[in-house]
């Protein structure tokens, strides 16, 4: 009797061990899996991420080549136009 309950226990215990390697294959193959779409997440952002400040930085050139432009234009016709000056005068008391 003891005999059985002895083996029964044994055969128990060897399921829960095999039930247990199981489930930490499993777990290790779905952390492998997840851990491959966060690295290709982090990799996709960080690509985002370097093409925006590429765009902002041509942006940028563009603005101030946009802004040079304009202000040679101002500036040539301020010197076409006569400039005319005034004075204002404050009398105080």
């Amino acid at each position: 009797m003891e005999n059985k309950l002895l083996c029964n226990v044994i055969r128990l215990l060897t399921c829960f061990f095999l039930i247990s390697c199981s489930n930490n294959q499993k777990n290790n193959e779905i952390n492998i899996v997840n851990n491959r779409l966060i690295n290709n997440s982090l990799y996709q952002s960080n690509n985002n991420t370097k093409q925006l400040e590429e765009k902002k930085l041509a942006s940028d050139v563009s603005n101030q080549k946009q802004k040079q432009i304009l202000e040679k234009d101002n500036l040539i016709q301020k010197k076409g136009q006569e400039v005319k000056a005034s004075k204002k005068v404050m009398i105080s008391e």
